[in-house]
């Protein structure tokens, strides 16, 4: 089932669209046809949610606020301290592949909670991932939404030999049995996604297969029927 999650943590999207897409999206689908999500990230000064000033602005413009559809998942982001007798964290950027990958799967559960981990992105141009992280790699786009028959998307991303791996082993971890540990444990990179468009590059380059799609991009007809002049005018 489709999942829409909005992130209304630091994003500056206002929230009377926030609400419009929500009102939207519970009116005209069932419960059974799509899943709706708002993740909101407190302010650690106040520990005060957008997402209570979210459904105020709701309440005002349409009426009761949907909570039976709408799955909420509120977080706040605090300093880590470190005590005097702690060990030395690893700072991201000193972090080598082999820990990302071994813990890709978990990563969207503190985030988006337990009912659902969303497995596809579509941003707003269309472009669909099999993956849904925010910073997903471009090469798991396999093809456009908006402009080809979604049968034709998904069947790619079925007839790709890295994200079949990827789902039968549970996660990145399962590019162990491509990518050899002389290249994971000492390459480091700064999150999941970093690691995972690293080892997508491993593993085509390692099995000779290509991974991802880039659909053609579609020219406006009417940009078609318009040239610019020497001077700069168009005719």
């Amino acid at each position: 089932m489709p999942l829409l999650m909005l992130s209304i943590g630091e994003q500056t999207t206002p929230l009377e669209d926030v609400a419009r897409i929500i009102h939207h999206a519970v009116t005209h689908y069932s419960d059974t046809e799509l899943n709706v999500a708002v993740s909101s990230l407190a302010d650690p000064a106040t520990r005060e949610h957008k997402v209570d000033e979210l459904m105020a602005v709701y309440e005002k413009a349409y009426g009761d606020f949907p909570h039976d559809r709408v799955h909420s998942t509120m977080r706040v982001y605090l300093n880590n301290e470190r005590l005097e007798d702690q060990a030395e964290v690893v700072r991201p950027g000193q972090t080598p592949v082999s820990r990302w990958m071994d813990r890709c799967f978990d990563c969207f559960a503190p985030t988006v909670g337990a009912y659902v981990l969303p497995t596809s992105l579509m941003k707003q141009d269309g472009c669909w991932y099999s993956c849904a992280a925010f910073n997903v790699p471009e090469k798991l786009a396999f093809g456009n939404l908006l402009r080809e028959r979604a049968r034709d998307v998904l069947a790619r991303a079925n007839d790709s030999a890295y994200i079949a791996r990827v789902r039968a082993g549970r996660g990145l971890k399962a590019l162990h049995e491509v990518v050899p540990p002389s290249y994971t444990t000492k390459t480091p990179c700064t999150s999941f996604c970093d690691s995972c468009a690293l080892l997508i590059d491993q593993h085509d380059a390692i099995t000779g297969e290509k991974t991802g799609h880039t659909s053609a991009a579609v020219i406006p007809a009417a940009s078609l029927l318009t040239r610019v002049q020497p001077t700069g005018t168009a005719r």
